[in-house]
């Protein structure tokens, strides 16, 4: 069993719900494109700027927060200028 924690661990609910889908921070990164690498995510997530939950060494974001880490991945300036107009 994994255990989630860190800080915004919650349970885990319906595991079925799309938006509760977890994603590591390749995936993530991936989802997001624009130049977008995991590092990066990293170290928002060391920032606490994207909310993240913990699963034992993972960072995992949550699919329906994906807006939010684009949104914090183009304020601290790691998508691509010409992604920017598409993101």
């Amino acid at each position: 069993m994994i255990r989630v924690t860190g800080r915004e661990s919650r349970k885990m609910g319906d595991a079925n719900m799309q938006s509760d889908a977890l994603l590591t921070l390749g995936q993530t990164a991936l989802a997001i494109g624009g130049g977008l690498l995991p590092w990066h995510l990293d170290r928002l997530c060391a920032r606490d700027a994207v909310p993240y939950q913990r699963a034992g060494r993972l960072r995992l974001i949550r699919k329906g927060d994906l807006d939010a880490v684009r949104a914090a991945a183009r304020e601290a300036g790691y998508l691509r200028a010409e992604d920017l107009a598409h993101a």
